[in-house]
């Protein structure tokens, strides 16, 4: 109680008449309270397994939303500062926007005509509080639609499972695409002076077929969607700052209603990060350990000079590199964004964005 009253008094002091407990108002303080018990109470069980469900396990497509500036790191914690897609890395990352910014980011996977296009606005309420919302969209993944069984060649199936052309080269009949779509609300606040956070996100995964066919054209349009819920701190000690973040601690499933229903959850998971911060330098990693799989290391560095940025990180098999520049204008600040990420599947891919900050 002794500490409550102390919290009043300084409140009282500051002229923050929101802080003082009053009863015919909730004030910000129980809210926090609040807020803390249910972040650390419910998504500890389930993140534990209390409360798993029997379902199929697929990887969060969350990296998938990236925009340039966070990919030049690998979507680690230093790629998402000063950014209003932060909630992506750690949703605590927020409290540090300091501006009102729009981030727009576009990216072309080539080689299997993979589109990525994302918008993202964030800005603060107060000192301490800061709210953004992002739209993401990944799609265009076009694969070709094969079936032997009722498309046999000479009235005889092949036995490979495709339909084939007298060369024995294999010819579809259509082609369909997958998509990822998500729209991401991100909340940030401070409590007790440690930067929090959380992300409402709903997902949206689908296919769209395009062939000659009503069949499969019936077969590969479905679609299914869901909900899920992470939350984030950030601990900074003298010289070092180390963000913790927890996703999919609380989500709904995917339900497929094709020809053959089934669940898909996304897995849990675990980051957390240490890096040591010099003026114009840092480096560091991120330590991520999702859920039945082994835990990964992805270094990442920062050098600033002027206005200019330059990030790049590494990721098992796939790397990345990026740059960024400020351009003052007026009252706005613009900044451009480059990266370029090796994958091991999609090969090079370039990602351009922009930001534009007041």
């Amino acid at each position: 109680m002794g500490k409550i009253k102390y919290l009043i008094l300084k409140a009282k002091s500051k002229g923050r008449s929101d802080l003082i407990l009053n009863p015919d108002k909730p004030s910000l303080l129980i809210t926090h309270y609040s807020v803390l018990l249910w972040l650390f109470t419910i998504p500890y069980l389930l993140f534990t397994g209390v409360c798993f469900a029997e379902t199929l396990k697929i990887k969060d497509f969350r990296s998938d939303f990236s925009g340039a500036q966070m990919s030049a790191t690998c979507g680690t914690f230093l790629g998402a500062k000063n950014s209003p897609q932060a909630g992506l890395v750690n949703p605590a990352l927020l409290t540090e926007i300091g501006f009102k910014s729009l981030e727009v980011s576009y990216s072309n996977f080539y080689n299997w005509g993979v589109i990525l296009n994302e918008i993202s606005y964030g800005f603060k309420t107060e000192d301490t509080q800061a709210v953004s919302v992002t739209w993401a969209d990944v799609s265009s993944f076009k694969m070709p639609i094969y079936d032997v069984e009722r498309f046999p060649v000479n009235g005889e199936p092949t036995g490979s499972g495709l339909i084939v052309d007298e060369n024995g080269n294999p010819v579809s009949f259509g082609t369909f695409r997958s998509f990822h779509n998500g729209l991401i609300f991100t909340y940030a606040f401070e409590f007790f002076r440690i930067p929090s956070g959380f992300n409402i996100r709903y997902l949206k995964r689908g296919f769209k077929g395009n062939s000659s066919d009503s069949y499969w054209d019936s077969v590969v349009n479905f679609s299914a969607s869901a909900w899920t819920f992470d939350f984030g701190m950030i601990f900074n000690v003298k010289n070092f700052t180390i963000p913790v973040s927890f996703f999919n601690v609380a989500s709904s499933k995917f339900q497929w209603q094709t020809e053959y229903e089934y669940n898909e959850e996304l897995l849990k998971e675990i980051r957390a990060g240490l890096y040591w911060n010099l003026k114009n330098f840092s480096l560091g990693a991120d330590f991520v350990k999702i859920e039945e799989q082994k835990l990964q290391i992805i270094p990442a560095f920062e050098v600033k000079k002027g206005v200019l940025e330059i990030q790049g990180s590494c990721e098992g098999e796939v790397y990345s590199l990026g740059f960024g520049f400020d351009v003052p204008i007026y009252t706005f600040l613009f900044k451009g964004n480059y990266a370029y990420k090796k994958h091991n599947v999609f090969g090079g891919t370039h990602y351009f964005g922009t930001q534009i900050k007041w």
